[in-house]
Protein backbone atom coordinates (compact mmCIF):
# COMPACT_ATOMS: atom_id res chain seq x y z
CA UNK A 1 0.00 0.00 0.00
CA UNK A 2 1.79 3.60 -1.08
CA UNK A 3 0.41 6.71 0.48
CA UNK A 4 -0.87 8.82 -1.63
CA UNK A 5 0.62 12.34 -0.37
CA UNK A 6 4.04 11.06 -1.28
CA UNK A 7 3.11 9.28 -4.47
CA UNK A 8 1.69 12.66 -5.19
CA UNK A 9 5.05 14.56 -4.27
CA UNK A 10 6.80 11.72 -6.60
CA UNK A 11 4.57 12.49 -9.74
CA UNK A 12 4.42 16.16 -9.13
CA UNK A 13 8.56 16.03 -8.82
CA UNK A 14 8.98 13.75 -11.71
CA UNK A 15 6.33 15.97 -13.97
CA UNK A 16 8.69 19.06 -13.12
CA UNK A 17 11.88 18.02 -14.03
CA UNK A 18 13.55 18.89 -17.57
CA UNK A 19 14.66 16.07 -19.42
CA UNK A 20 18.02 16.00 -19.93
CA UNK A 21 19.35 16.52 -23.97
CA UNK A 22 20.50 12.86 -25.11
CA UNK A 23 24.35 14.69 -25.79
CA UNK A 24 24.53 17.25 -22.31
CA UNK A 25 27.34 19.52 -23.43
CA UNK A 26 30.63 19.67 -22.24
CA UNK A 27 32.69 22.67 -20.44
CA UNK A 28 34.86 23.98 -22.83
CA UNK A 29 38.28 22.72 -22.87
CA UNK A 30 40.07 25.62 -20.66
CA UNK A 31 37.14 25.04 -17.80
CA UNK A 32 37.87 21.06 -18.03
CA UNK A 33 41.56 22.23 -17.85
CA UNK A 34 40.31 23.94 -14.61
CA UNK A 35 38.43 21.74 -13.12
CA UNK A 36 40.71 18.73 -13.61
CA UNK A 37 43.92 20.56 -11.91
CA UNK A 38 41.42 21.96 -8.50
CA UNK A 39 40.48 18.17 -8.43
CA UNK A 40 43.37 16.97 -6.67
CA UNK A 41 43.96 17.69 -3.12
CA UNK A 42 47.64 17.44 -3.56
CA UNK A 43 47.55 20.39 -5.99
CA UNK A 44 45.01 22.20 -3.55
CA UNK A 45 47.84 21.75 -1.40
CA UNK A 46 50.79 23.52 -3.57
CA UNK A 47 48.06 25.97 -4.22
CA UNK A 48 47.90 27.12 0.06
CA UNK A 49 52.20 27.64 -0.31
CA UNK A 50 50.85 31.03 -2.81
CA UNK A 51 48.24 32.28 0.12
CA UNK A 52 50.74 34.82 0.27
CA UNK A 53 50.80 36.01 -2.89
CA UNK A 54 54.21 35.38 -3.36
CA UNK A 55 55.99 33.92 -6.67
CA UNK A 56 57.77 30.45 -5.78
CA UNK A 57 60.31 28.57 -7.12
CA UNK A 58 60.01 24.53 -8.03
CA UNK A 59 62.55 24.00 -5.27
CA UNK A 60 60.69 26.26 -2.99
CA UNK A 61 57.56 24.08 -3.01
CA UNK A 62 59.69 20.76 -2.88
CA UNK A 63 60.69 21.68 0.47
CA UNK A 64 56.82 23.22 1.21
CA UNK A 65 55.18 20.15 0.10
CA UNK A 66 57.67 17.49 0.65
CA UNK A 67 56.95 15.55 -2.93
CA UNK A 68 59.63 14.64 -5.18
CA UNK A 69 60.98 17.31 -7.82
CA UNK A 70 59.55 15.98 -10.46
CA UNK A 71 55.81 15.18 -8.73
CA UNK A 72 55.88 18.50 -7.99
CA UNK A 73 56.92 19.70 -11.50
CA UNK A 74 54.09 17.55 -12.82
CA UNK A 75 51.61 19.37 -10.27
CA UNK A 76 52.71 22.81 -11.21
CA UNK A 77 52.08 21.99 -15.17
CA UNK A 78 48.67 20.72 -13.86
CA UNK A 79 47.93 24.25 -12.31
CA UNK A 80 49.46 25.83 -14.91
CA UNK A 81 47.86 24.39 -17.86
CA UNK A 82 44.35 24.67 -16.01
CA UNK A 83 45.09 28.83 -15.65
CA UNK A 84 46.07 28.93 -11.91
CA UNK A 85 49.56 29.49 -12.20
CA UNK A 86 51.63 31.70 -14.36
CA UNK A 87 55.17 30.68 -14.59
CA UNK A 88 58.59 32.82 -15.51
CA UNK A 89 61.81 30.86 -16.12
CA UNK A 90 64.42 32.93 -15.18
CA UNK A 91 68.37 31.39 -15.87
CA UNK A 92 67.82 28.21 -14.11
CA UNK A 93 64.87 28.76 -12.24
CA UNK A 94 61.06 28.62 -13.01
CA UNK A 95 59.00 31.12 -10.82
CA UNK A 96 55.22 29.91 -10.49
CA UNK A 97 52.79 32.71 -9.22
CA UNK A 98 48.69 32.75 -8.98
CA UNK A 99 47.01 33.60 -12.18
CA UNK A 100 44.31 35.53 -10.40
CA UNK A 101 42.52 36.86 -13.70
CA UNK A 102 42.23 33.66 -15.23
CA UNK A 103 41.23 31.90 -12.03
CA UNK A 104 38.33 34.52 -11.85
CA UNK A 105 37.50 34.00 -15.58
CA UNK A 106 37.58 30.31 -15.03
CA UNK A 107 35.08 30.72 -11.81
CA UNK A 108 33.00 33.03 -14.33
CA UNK A 109 32.97 30.58 -17.26
CA UNK A 110 32.09 27.70 -14.34
CA UNK A 111 29.28 29.62 -13.32
CA UNK A 112 27.66 30.38 -16.79
CA UNK A 113 27.92 26.52 -17.27
CA UNK A 114 25.95 25.48 -14.04
CA UNK A 115 23.43 28.53 -14.70
CA UNK A 116 22.56 26.78 -18.57
CA UNK A 117 23.25 23.14 -17.67
CA UNK A 118 21.52 22.98 -14.36
CA UNK A 119 18.71 25.58 -14.13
Amino acid sequence: MTCPALHYIVILRYNNMTRLPKKPALPDQQLQDFLEAIASRTRQKLLLAFLDGRERTVNELVSYSGLGQSTVSAHLTALYRGGLLNREKRGKEVYYLPDRQSIQGALRRLSSYLENCCP
